[in-house]
C-alpha cells in the first residue's frame, strides 16, 4: 500500500490535546499507533492532494455523501469503546475536537448527544438529533449492538461497510468522470473550431469566388448548426432536471437514477453497485441479529435505483409470506445467477449472513474489473474520436488550399 503523511490530533490520559504528523499506509494504522502510545484520536487526516483540494471547495463539499461522516463516527467511537473507554467519556473526547461544519453544512454537537444519553436515551435514538441523520440501517445496527452488548464490534464492522460503500461510489463516479471529461473536451474543441476558426476560413474562401469541395461545404454547413445544437442539448438537460424537481419534488433524485440506470453502460454499473450494497448491508444486519424481514426493509433504504428498491420490496413481501427467497432469485434475471445458488446454500446451511457477505465481495470484485475495462476502452475511443474530428476539419480546410495552389501554378 502507498505510504502517505497523516496529520493527527489526540488527547492523552489527562485530557491534554497534542498533535503531530506521522507516515503510514492508512488511517487504521495511525489510529492503532496512537492507541499503543496511550492517546485517544480526535482528528486524523492525510496531506491534501489535488482531489482533496478540489473537494474542499464549498460547491463540491456540499455534494459529498454523509457516508464518510458516519464511517468516521463509527470508526472513532468503535475504537474508543474497544479500548475500554466508557461511552460518555468517548463522546467527551469527540466533543473536544474543534467544532467544524459537517459535510451537510451544520455543526455536530456531541455534547448534546451526551446529554440525551445521560437522560436514559439509547445511543441509536440520540443520534437522530445529529445532522446528517443516520440511515435506518445505521440506526438499526447500532440499536442491535446496544441490545446484544456488542456495540464496539458492530460499530467497527459498520464503519468498514460504510467505508467500502463510500469507496465504491467514488470509484463509480471516477469511472464516469474521466469519459465525461473527454466528452466535454471534445464538445469544447468542436465549439471553438465552429466559432473562431471555421468562420475565418469560410470568409477567406468566399472572397476567392472558387468552387469548394463537397467535404468542405459540409463542414461549413455543420459548423453553422453546432452552437444551436449544443445550446439545445444544454437547455434540454437543464430543463429535464428542473422538470423532474417540479414534478416529483422529493423523489426527483430517484427518477434521475432510474433514467441513469437505463443507460446501456452506466446503468449496469449502478445496478451492480446497488446489488453489492444490498447484499453487504443485508448480511451485516442479519449477523447483528435482526430478523430477515426487518433486515430486508432496512436494506431497501440503502440502495438508489428505483428498480432495485422494487425488487427488495418483492423479496420482503415473499419473506413475510414464508416463501423461500432462493426460488425468487432463480425465477428473476434481475440478480446474477450466483445470487440464487449462494442464497440457496445459505438458507440450507443456516449461514445466510456469511454467504451474503461473500456474495457482496464477489460482486464488488467483478464491478471493479468492469469499471477498469470500461475506462481503459472509453478513454482511447474518445481520444481517437477527438483526433478524427480535428483531422476531418483540417483535411476539409486544406483541400481548397491545395486546389488554389494548383491553379496558381
Amino acid at each position: 500500500m502507498k505510504v502517505r503523511e497523516y496529520f493527527w490530533k489526540a488527547a492523552d490520559a489527562e485530557g491534554r490535546i497534542i498533535q503531530g504528523t506521522w507516515q503510514g499506509t492508512g488511517l487504521t494504522e495511525i489510529q492503532r499507533r496512537l492507541f499503543l502510545e496511550g492517546y485517544y484520536p480526535i482528528l486524523i487526516r492525510s496531506s491534501k492532494g489535488l482531489l482533496e483540494i478540489i473537494s474542499s471547495i464549498p460547491i463540491f463539499e456540499q455534494q459529498r455523501n454523509s457516508l464518510q461522516f458516519w464511517a468516521n463516527f463509527c470508526h472513532r467511537l468503535g475504537m474508543l469503546l474497544e479500548a475500554g473507554v466508557p461511552i460518555l467519556s468517548a463522546l467527551d473526547l469527540m466533543a473536544i475536537q474543534k467544532q467544524k461544519k459537517s459535510r451537510i453544512g451544520r455543526q455536530t454537537n456531541w455534547a448534546e448527544v451526551r446529554g440525551y444519553i445521560e437522560t436514559g436515551m439509547d445511543l441509536s435514538e440520540a443520534l437522530n438529533y445529529i445532522n446528517p441523520h443516520p440511515t435506518p440501517a445505521i440506526r438499526a445496527l447500532i440499536r442491535a449492538g446496544e441490545h446484544a452488548g456488542k456495540l464496539p464490534v458492530i460499530l467497527t464492522q459498520l464503519a468498514h461497510d460504510l467505508e467500502e460503500e463510500y469507496r465504491s461510489r467514488r470509484r463509480i463516479q471516477g469511472a464516469l468522470a474521466y469519459p465525461a471529461f473527454l466528452f466535454l473536451m471534445a464538445l469544447s474543441v468542436v465549439f471553438a473550431l465552429s466559432q473562431f476558426v471555421l468562420p475565418v476560413y469560410e470568409q477567406v474562401f468566399s472572397n476567392l469566388d472558387s468552387s469548394l469541395p463537397l467535404m468542405t461545404r459540409v463542414i461549413f454547413a455543420v459548423a453553422h448548426w453546432i452552437p444551436f445544437s449544443l445550446g439545445l442539448i444544454l437547455m434540454s438537460c437543464v430543463g429535464g432536471v428542473v422538470l423532474l424537481k417540479l414534478k416529483y419534488a422529493e423523489k426527483w433524485k430517484g427518477k434521475a437514477f432510474d433514467l441513469l440506470g437505463r443507460l446501456p453502460l452506466w446503468g449496469s454499473l449502478y445496478k451492480q453497485s446497488d446489488q453489492v450494497q444490498f447484499f453487504r448491508i443485508l448480511g451485516t444486519l442479519m449477523e447483528a441479529g435482526i430478523p430477515l424481514v426487518d433486515a430486508l426493509s432496512l436494506s431497501q433504504e440503502t440502495v438508489r435505483l428505483p428498480s432495485m428498491k422494487e425488487k427488495i420490496r418483492e423479496l420482503t413481501f415473499a419473506a413475510r409470506e414464508g416463501r423461500r427467497l432462493s426460488l425468487l432469485f432463480r425465477s428473476d434475471s434481475f440478480f446474477p445467477p450466483d445470487a440464487a445458488m449462494l442464497w440457496s446454500i445459505g438458507e440450507e446451511s443456516g449461514q445466510l449472513s456469511t454467504i451474503l457477505q461473500h456474495l457482496a465481495k464477489m460482486l464488488r470484485q467483478d464491478l471493479e474489473e468492469k469499471m477498469e475495462r470500461l475506462t481503459s476502452v472509453l478513454g482511447p475511443v474518445l481520444v481517437i474520436g477527438i483526433a478524427a474530428i480535428i483531422g476531418a476539419i483540417a483535411i476539409g480546410i486544406m483541400m481548397p488550399v491545395f486546389d488554389i495552389g494548383t491553379k496558381i501554378q
